[in-house]
């Protein structure tokens, strides 16, 4: 096995409230070279009525963390493995979750049930898997120059339009739909997303590539890939292109920057700056 993490980044952006967050944010990355494996999570932003964790600065960055550690303590041992992976890492977390709850877990509002998305690489040294669920992201470019992706793109304009919807509401109204949202994806059978429940590993967004040696992959969340699917100043071949060149807190910072600056809809986003992680590596 062969994998070499060249970046990473995980810039906290704005609450709802459209305030910037003070402390580390929603997003978690890892990654364990010797067991060539690196990843993303990114924790949806808490709407729910009431705080189920004291510690960590949201119920959204301390799932994101526990499952973090979760993953960290855990490397695959073959490709058949990997629910049996994730069903443990989700089942530690889920007991965890039940000793740190203020509420039960079983009466909680199905709105303050913390999920994440999340993007999961690994290479074996014969393929590279990658895990996607929810609206992360992965972009791979070969030494040739082709460039493959492992993204989500119709769940991506859907929020856009969902966006669009809410932020015509008022205050009240827009919170009460996303909880709505939320208690639906905490309620759906098999919805695509990390939360308390292990048996969404039985249903994991499996993709695998022939591993092909030098081949750069950016693991991201949608904070960072608003660069191409909100504001359109880059397509996949040219975001990962750049990030070879000069960096992914580059692309981080002309993000920022446009988000403070230039003139676009700020209608289509629930945050004025959503968190931003990300891992650059090369196999």
């Amino acid at each position: 096995m062969s994998l070499a993490i060249l970046e990473t980044l995980n810039w906290p952006g704005s609450g709802i409230d459209g305030k910037p967050k003070r402390g580390t944010g929603d997003d978690r990355f890892g990654f364990d070279e010797a067991a060539g494996t690196a990843w993303v999570l990114d924790g949806a932003t808490d709407v729910g009525p009431y705080r189920l964790f004291r510690r960590e600065e949201s119920d959204a960055a301390w799932y994101a963390e526990q499952l973090n550690r979760a993953l960290i303590q855990r490397a695959p041992a073959s490709f058949d493995s990997l629910e049996h992976l994730f069903r443990d890492a989700i089942l530690a977390v889920r007991r965890k979750a039940e000793k740190a709850s203020r509420v039960d877990l079983t009466k909680a509002d199905k709105s303050a049930m913390p999920i994440a998305s999340g993007i999961w690489f690994w290479n074996d040294g014969e393929t590279a898997t990658i895990v996607r669920m929810g609206d992360c992201g992965a972009i791979l470019r070969t030494p040739d120059g082709n460039v493959s992706t492992v993204l989500h793109e119709e769940q991506h304009g859907r929020e856009s339009e969902t966006s669009k919807e809410l932020n015509a509401l008022s205050d009240d109204e827009k919170m009460n739909g996303l909880r709505r949202i939320r208690a639906q994806q905490n309620t759906l059978q098999n919805y695509p997303i990390f939360g308390l429940n292990p048996d969404i590993a039985s249903h994991l967004n499996v993709t695998s590539f022939p591993n092909m040696p030098d081949t750069h992959v950016l693991l991201m969340s949608d904070g960072l890939y608003r660069l191409v699917d909100v504001y359109a100043l880059y397509t996949p071949e040219s975001l990962i292109e750049r990030a070879i060149e000069t960096g992914v807190e580059a692309l981080a910072k002309e993000m920022r920057t446009h988000e403070r600056k230039a003139q676009h809809d700020a209608s289509i986003r629930i945050k004025s700056a959503d968190d931003a992680c990300a891992i650059l590596l090369t196999f």
